[in-house]
């Protein structure tokens, strides 16, 4: 073999060992990229329970603060009713 064959031979296993780390590479960054889209994929599920999960929230919270006001003035018309029964019983006296 002469010295032009073997370095041939030389780079053509260099470029072999080239191309080979290439692939490995290439496939390492496609499974990661798998990996991101499936952790995006679970990430986005999650945000829609969450989502979810806070417009439950807001309309009990909302349903609440109705019941408050129609309690609150429920108790406003007792204490004016109150109040008009004292100044009626206050009236009946004199």
């Amino acid at each position: 073999m002469t010295s032009l064959q073997k370095k041939l031979q030389e780079n053509e296993s260099l470029m072999t060992e080239e191309a080979n780390l290439y692939q490995r590479k290439v496939l390492s960054l496609e499974q990661e990229n798998t990996e991101l889209k499936n952790e995006k994929e679970e990430i986005k599920e999650k945000m829609e329970v969450i989502s979810s999960h806070l417009e439950v929230q807001e309309s009990v919270i909302e349903r609440e603060k109705e019941e408050l006001k129609k309690s609150v003035r429920q108790m406003e018309e007792k204490i004016s009713g109150s109040q008009r029964d004292k100044v009626s019983t206050s009236i009946a006296k004199t």
